[in-house]
């Protein structure tokens, strides 16, 4: 952490509103597009940032350093979309019809590799909700499969399964666009 964030951050734990305006300003985008790849929509990615800024704000003397401030918050933001979605009952809807049967999760870097970030980023959107955030939460965030398990309160080979069916997903819809 450079001393102008260390400077920054002590000013927000001092409730500061100017310090906090200028966190805002600094990361509202990125956190935003965050809450985008988990929620879907930018209206439902702009409540939750919102939400989540609340709690970065209120949470933000319990921040040590140990990571950047980015990494931080966007962990925070993370978690605000994953409860919010837990709130609408979308992903216990996909949890309860869960089956356990592991399906191969094959290295599709190569194929993900011919197509632009819109491409891509357009695809993950269209995917089914528990499907879209398991892919952001692995693929994107890089959590483990046990965090994806005790994060969504699913099991760790469901979490798999939905991963692979994401790819499978992707891979057709990516695929059909060059048809």
């Amino acid at each position: 952490m450079n001393a102008d964030e260390k400077r920054l951050i002590d000013a927000c734990k001092k409730h500061n509103p100017l310090a906090q305006k200028k966190l805002y300003e600094l990361y509202a985008a990125k956190m935003i597009v965050v809450c985008k790849r988990y929620m879907g929509s930018q209206m439902a990615a702009e409540d939750v940032f919102h939400d989540g800024f609340i709690k970065v704000l209120t949470k933000i003397s319990t921040f040590k350093g140990d990571s950047s401030i980015y990494t931080w918050m966007r962990t925070i933001m993370v978690r605000t979309a994953l409860n919010a979605l837990r709130s609408n009952a979308v992903i216990q809807k996909y949890a309860q019809n869960a089956s356990d049967t592991l399906e191969e999760v094959q290295n599709d870097s190569e194929i993900f590799s011919e197509f632009t970030t819109k491409e891509l980023l357009a695809a993950i959107a269209s995917l089914p909700d528990v499907y879209r955030i398991i892919f952001n939460m692995r693929e994107v965030e890089g959590y483990e499969y046990s965090e994806i398990a005790t994060e969504m309160n699913i099991t760790e080979s469901y979490a798999r399964v939905c991963l692979a069916r994401a790819k499978t997903m992707l891979r057709k819809k990516l695929e059909h666009q060059y048809d």
